[in-house]
């Protein structure tokens, strides 16, 4: 299987399947995160080293914006309408959806508009990687100057802070995906590397306690630590999967490809459930459970019955509405 063949189909499937992977990380993360009454700041971390960097590379992986001038700038139009208004429309629902909630369960939750915005941040910043790598194609810069100023940017944006060095940390994965198709054999070299020095960094923060969730918050050498877990943590978590594609029983990643095939839906949707755990404040294990599955079954199920209709390009596909 060659993992760069795109010339014959659209999906890798084991892209697909690294996508699928990472979407039910994230639903059990936020579920455990935000109903554990003790949440394990090493967990959290150790996982979220994983799912959201994993699927900025893959988005990387599949980045193109070959052809003309104006389909270039067709492409980028489609990108800004398919990642900024989901963005918009999906904060103002949310909005509308905590606010009932509360009213009607009578929860005490303290409820804000940033507390959406900072839920859904994964469009935005997708949306920004993508331009700021279609802009370093543009000047035809040398992937050994975009790549140092992106990582110059995580190591400067860490100390300065933590919102800035996320959205520098996530860009510069996501170029790095698009740099993958030129790296050939070295591709397994790097791969190794990455899982080692993961490993490592992982290992220490355990043994030491070195860094909490508050750290993520915080500008400092903590933070630039847990950005470069995200970013080796995305090259090795994606190397696995690719390593492990064909060695996997043909169900089970078909399972996880038919996951990944959703994952705009699953990421948006799952929060339906994540407000009712953090508004109702549930604890029951079984509840907890119960709701996470529904968090990960229920955006498929949706997906399937909107699909190709007007629902669906209006909240998830604004660009299909103008073709």
């Amino acid at each position: 299987m060659e993992i760069y063949d795109t010339k014959n189909r659209q999906r890798m499937d084991w892209i697909d399947a690294a996508k699928g992977i990472a979407a039910i990380l994230v639903v059990l993360v936020h579920a455990y995160a935000v109903s554990a009454e003790t949440s394990s700041d090493f967990l959290i971390n150790t996982v979220s080293s994983l799912h959201n960097p994993a699927f900025y590379l893959c988005s990387g992986i599949l980045f193109s914006i070959k052809g003309t001038e104006k389909s270039r700038m067709k492409t980028f139009f489609n990108k800004a309408l398919d990642l900024l208004l989901p963005f918009a429309v999906w904060c103002i629902l949310y909005s509308v959806y905590a606010k009932a909630l509360i009213h009607i369960v009578k929860s005490d939750y303290a409820y804000s508009y940033w507390n959406t915005m900072n839920k859904l941040w994964f469009l935005p910043i997708l949306f920004f990687a993508f331009c700021v790598t279609m802009f370093f194609e543009k000047l035809h810069l040398k992937t050994i100057y975009a790549g140092g100023i992106l990582a110059a940017s995580v190591i400067t944006g860490a100390f300065i802070s933590s919102m800035l060095a996320k959205i520098a940390c996530f860009t510069f994965i996501f170029y790095i995906g698009t740099r993958v198709k030129s790296i050939g054999k070295k591709k397994k070299y790097i791969g190794i590397f990455s899982i080692v020095v993961w490993s490592a960094v992982i290992i220490v923060c355990y043994m030491t306690g070195l860094i909490t969730q508050q750290d993520n918050f915080r500008a400092g050498v903590k933070l630039l630590i847990m950005l470069v877990s995200y970013i080796v943590g995305a090259i090795g978590f994606t190397y696995v999967i690719y390593s492990l594609a064909e060695k996997l029983p043909g169900y089970i990643m078909k399972i996880f490809q038919y996951i990944g095939q959703n994952t705009l839906y699953i990421y948006i949707l799952h929060f339906l459930f994540i407000y009712y755990l953090e508004i109702v404040k549930c604890n029951n294990i079984i509840c907890i459970l119960c709701l996470a599955a529904a968090a990960l079954i229920f955006p498929i199920i949706f997906a399937k019955s909107i699909r190709g209709r007007i629902v669906d390009k209006i909240l998830f596909k604004p660009s299909k509405i103008m073709k």
